[in-house]
């Protein structure tokens, strides 16, 4: 059984989903170069044809915020059978975006 059939959450992996803009300094590990334009990180998405919509980003890091706009009302995958190819791929328990990270951990 999956995971995500027991989520304590459903859709905490979905609304906050990051991409950073600029490049990262080898010594600090801050972002240098100009911060990612709303536009450039709406561009990201629609190029991937992803339902990931720009939510905000921090300035100083340049990372932007994205939620999906595909969940529904109760967080769940509102277009499950048609979800991309990045969803698809996604682990429940693979990454600390999943409420359920910790918890594999521990059973492990």
């Amino acid at each position: 059984m999956s995971l995500c059939v027991t989520c304590m959450s459903p859709g905490a992996c979905c609304r906050r989903m990051f991409i950073s803009g600029g490049s990262p300094d080898a010594r600090t590990g801050k972002r240098i170069g100009e911060p990612m334009s709303y536009e450039a990180a709406e561009r990201i998405a629609l190029e991937f044809n992803l339902p990931f919509v720009p939510a905000d980003n921090d300035d100083e890091s340049g990372a932007w915020s994205y939620t999906c706009s595909a969940l529904g009302s109760d967080g769940r995958c509102g277009i499950y059978e048609d979800r991309p190819q990045l969803c698809r791929d996604f682990r429940p328990g693979s990454s600390p975006l999943c409420v359920h990270y910790w918890v594999e951990d521990e059973v492990a």
